[in-house]
């Protein structure tokens, strides 16, 4: 998280992916996003900036997974309505 807030604080261009192998993305998700908004208590003082950072699931997630075809990414869509 310490590289986060160096990134952010140099106005640098950045991506974050997470892997997980489990059912556990939700919990990872949950503390990145308390990390961004100031939130989370070993980080409670974060640039205002990183809010954008924030993620919601499903809709800015996406799975890899391998069939008889090949590796493949589904990327969950954002849903209207």
């Amino acid at each position: 998280l310490k590289l986060i807030l160096h990134l952010e604080e140099q106005e640098r261009h950045f991506r974050i992916v997470f892997r997980t192998f489990g059912i556990d993305i939700a919990d990872v998700i949950n503390e990145f996003n308390l990390f961004c908004t100031g939130a989370h208590p070993c980080f409670p003082s974060v640039p205002s900036g990183l809010k954008k950072r924030v993620v919601t699931l499903p809709s800015d997630s996406g799975e890899f997974y391998r069939d008889d075809t090949g590796l493949h990414l589904s990327m969950c869509a954002k849903v209207k309505g």
